[in-house]
């Protein structure tokens, strides 16, 4: 396994997707179908409501063009790998929302992506911290992720 994909599967593990349902909007983590995969706002599972978060900051991403004019589908790797060094330690959620373009030559599409932290006295529930992370095809067991990964 390449030391990038290492890197990916642990932040992964640490920083989940969260994503906005029903009509009081509320946040549920998510679990993608894989998190190089497009799509994870529409196509993941539903786990579970996101509770005890706070914002940290709210940053600007980019993302790859994918399907017809309009469509945003970031992956979660996208997402992880653009967050700012100095927000990795504090954040264990994100949230990403489109900006709406003007420019159609741009081979990218833009998001403003809202990181979260936990609250103090907070915990990320079991089913999601340890939940199993489908990475390139292949499925990774959340309780094995950051043990002796390196030895792949």
């Amino acid at each position: 396994m390449r030391a990038k994909d290492v890197v990916t599967l642990r932040l992964a593990k640490k920083i989940k997707p969260v994503v906005r349902f029903g009509f009081l909007k509320t946040l549920y983590y998510v679990l993608p179908e894989d998190i190089s995969s497009y799509g994870y706002e529409r196509y993941g599972k539903k786990i579970c409501k996101a509770c005890g978060l706070y914002k940290i900051a709210t940053i600007t991403t980019q993302h790859r063009k994918v399907g017809y004019k309009g469509a945003f589908e970031p992956t979660v790797e996208e997402v992880l790998w653009q967050i700012p060094s100095k927000y990795i330690e504090n954040t264990i959620a994100f949230e990403t929302k489109p900006v709406l373009s003007f420019d159609d030559d741009n081979d990218f599409e833009l998001g403003k992506t809202t990181l979260y932290g936990l609250k103090s006295g907070k915990r990320v529930p079991t089913e999601v911290y340890h939940a199993d992370i489908n990475f390139k095809g292949f499925l990774y067991s959340g309780m094995d992720i950051g043990r002796d990964m390196e030895e792949d």
